[in-house]
């Protein structure tokens, strides 16, 4: 297994895949290593940017933790999605806890802090970014 951190590391941020990394990560996936990537990007960025430029069949061998870790997925063999559901579940952000969270942050700190709202970089049901 080979685990990477995409943005900045593997990948300029909000970059595509480069040609020489696919390459990489093709030879390293042909000879049977499983890439593990782990990123704060949202899941339809890292489909676009990363999981896509892969034929379906060669997609088995990526594992991704996108949302900053919050929601992870595998691919099969014939390159659908397989969500680690139990795992997924427990890191979700109910309505009800981030309200409660912002108000706490609204008590203390008001007007102190910015919510990061950029598309593609935070989901409101699995994070909360200051």
């Amino acid at each position: 297994m080979i685990a990477l951190d995409l943005d900045d590391t593997a990948v300029p941020l909000n970059q595509p895949l480069s040609v020489a990394m696919k390459g990489r990560f093709t030879s390293l996936m042909n000879k049977g290593k499983t890439i593990f990537l782990d990123t704060d990007a949202t899941e339809a960025d890292v489909d676009a940017r990363v999981a896509h430029v892969f034929p379906a069949g060669s997609r088995s061998r990526l594992v991704a933790f996108v949302d900053g870790g919050t929601l992870g997925f595998m691919f099969d063999g014939q390159g659908n999605k397989v969500y680690f559901d139990d795992y997924n579940a427990r890191s979700v952000i109910s309505p009800e806890l981030r309200a409660q969270i912002l108000r706490l942050l609204d008590s203390r700190f008001g007007g102190q802090y910015q919510i990061d709202t950029r598309a593609g970089r935070a989901s409101a049901e699995r994070r909360l970014d200051l």
